[in-house]
């Protein structure tokens, strides 16, 4: 877990702190980092087009959508993607479900 050994107790508290912490930036700036890690790899190897992100991410969603977006497009081979947070609307279900699948997936 990327908060074990810190002072915070939840990503919510990660994502309320970054534009006033340091250790708040680091901790998200390196979620970043390695999230647009698998992503990139995810992107190269499968050809996606789209992400959608959930989970604690989705605290703040845009604004991390956004920065993941950058840095994922900073780092494929190919044609830029687009990174949404997933939301809870009338689509909730299917998007849920391509969540379970990616999760699956990475974590094999």
């Amino acid at each position: 877990n990327i908060l074990d050994g810190s002072r915070f107790s939840s990503w919510e508290d990660v994502m309320n702190e970054r534009h006033i912490s340091e250790d708040a930036k680091a901790i998200f700036d390196r979620e970043i980092d390695y999230l647009s890690a698998g992503i990139t790899n995810l992107a190269n190897l499968m050809g996606i087009d789209t992400v959608l992100i959930a989970g604690d991410l989705k605290y703040d969603g845009e604004s991390a959508s956004e920065m993941l977006e950058k840095a994922v497009n900073a780092r494929i081979l190919h044609h830029p993607i687009k990174v949404y947070p997933a939301c809870s609307d009338a689509n909730i279900k299917p998007l849920a479900s391509a969540e379970i699948v990616f999760d699956k997936f990475l974590s094999i």
